[in-house]
């Protein structure tokens, strides 16, 4: 029987679960590139845009914070271009970060529609050009094909600096059923984009897979989302006598609560102490809220909304067991941020998760869609606080692969080497008398 089955079939019992052949189970494709200090890399002027970043947004807007921060303290210059709401400043310096916003019409935070996505190519398009014109960039980041990709691609060509493009669940067919009939309309624009950029990044191997399905004459590299190991970090407390079951994310249908509810009501049913605690906010947020009470959930529920920042860190180690039952990822930021917090974890067998969690040793991985299918791991870790303990110490090892230093100096060697091979051409072209 396989590793990862046998650890399935042993915690399921009641066994041991056997011990992993290493923390890194999935090895960390190599990026290519030369694997010399970056640290000490000469200074690069790098501007990111994105439609969303922190407090505006969700896992994409948190990776590039974190990557952004990252590159700062690595030495480098990084400007961020994005949009603003109601309450949040247009420009202000963030952990060294020079964060820019155009103003658009966003209703929420947490959700952004097709309609305020077009606002941010109207608005920011100038304001790109204006910093092209402005400041010499030897790079700049996009972070998903559209709506940032567009506005990136026409600040490339004014800049003569290079680009990339970090490749966004939704810019892929088949993530997001609200997005069906977009991507048939915008297939062509998006294919224009990335042939455009320089290099194209994706964050995980089934990531990877979907991309070159849906564009299979361009090449895509990995570098994995990272995570913030000193600021995530496993609790001091002792195990409590009623386990928190833990959600965090945005309230929407693509990412499940609405499946963990029942099974959650089941468990109820059979006695099982537990109580539920839900991180987020989204348009689904009232219905979920309605679900929960109609199950007879909500005495033991929370709901505490969108929280800062600052706060996500502490919310997470009052959790005992993690659970995202996702129909699609890319890589899930929070999957990693339960990994540090040093979480047991539940999840679904989507692209981005089973490289994070494996079945059996640091949580079970189930099928999409079917709630019934998280009853028994819920039932195990909820009744099981030493398997709760053994399966949070692997995911702590786990995250140890994942440091946004790591994936930063990836990220810079990218760069240097796209900085390079365009040098090197520019110097082969001949000098006409």
């Amino acid at each position: 029987m396989p590793a990862t089955a046998q650890g399935a079939a042993c915690a399921l019992r009641g066994g041991p679960v056997p011990e992993m052949q290493s923390p890194d189970v999935y090895p960390l494709p190599s990026s290519g590139h030369s694997q010399h200090d970056h640290s000490k890399a000469d200074p690069m002027r790098i501007l990111m845009v994105n439609y969303e970043f922190p407090p505006v947004g969700g896992g994409g807007a948190t990776a590039n914070y974190y990557l952004a921060r990252e590159m700062v303290r690595l030495g480098h210059e990084v400007t961020v271009l994005t949009s603003a709401t109601a309450g949040v400043p247009l420009r202000e310096t963030l952990d060294g970060i020079d964060v820019r916003r155009v103003r658009v019409f966003r209703r929420r935070r947490d959700f952004t529609s097709v309609h305020e996505m077009l606002q941010y190519i109207t608005f920011a398009t100038p304001r790109a050009l204006w910093l092209a014109a402005w400041a010499h960039w030897d790079v700049i980041q996009t972070f998903f094909a559209v709506p940032s990709g567009l506005v990136g691609c026409w600040a490339a060509r004014a800049s003569r600096a290079v680009q990339v493009v970090r490749i966004g669940g939704g810019d892929l067919p088949g993530h997001e059923r609200r997005f069906g009939l977009l991507h048939r309309l915008l297939r062509p624009v998006v294919g224009r984009v990335l042939r455009k950029v320089q290099a194209r990044v994706v964050n995980s191997e089934g990531m990877h897979e979907r991309a070159t399905q849906a564009y299979p004459r361009l090449d895509f590299e990995i570098i994995y989302n990272g995570i913030d190991l000193e600021l995530f970090h496993p609790t001091d407390g002792v195990p409590r006598d009623v386990p928190t079951v833990l959600f965090v994310s945005r309230l929407i249908e693509r990412k499940g609560l609405q499946l963990l509810l029942p099974a959650l009501a089941t468990l109820m049913g059979e006695g099982v102490a537990f109580a539920l605690m839900v991180v987020g906010d989204g348009p689904m947020r009232e219905k979920l809220e309605e679900q929960t009470a109609a199950l007879g959930l909500a005495e033991r529920t929370e709901f505490l909304g969108l929280r800062p920042r600052e706060e996500v860190p502490a919310l997470y180690r009052r959790g005992d067991v993690f659970c995202l039952p996702s129909s699609s990822e890319g890589m899930a930021n929070v999957i990693l941020e339960a990994l540090a917090t040093g979480l047991p974890i539940i999840t679904t067998r989507v692209p981005g998760t089973t490289e994070l969690v494996v079945d059996g040793i640091n949580g079970f991985v189930v099928p999409a869609d079917d709630a019934a299918a998280l009853v028994g791991p819920l039932r195990q870790l909820l009744s099981d606080a030493a398997l709760r303990a053994r399966m949070g110490a692997r995911s702590r090892e786990r995250s140890e692969a994942f440091s946004w230093t790591l994936m930063a100096e990836r990220y810079v060697a990218l760069y240097e080497k796209l900085i390079s091979d365009r040098a090197l051409r520019r110097a082969r072209r001949p000098v006409h008398s």
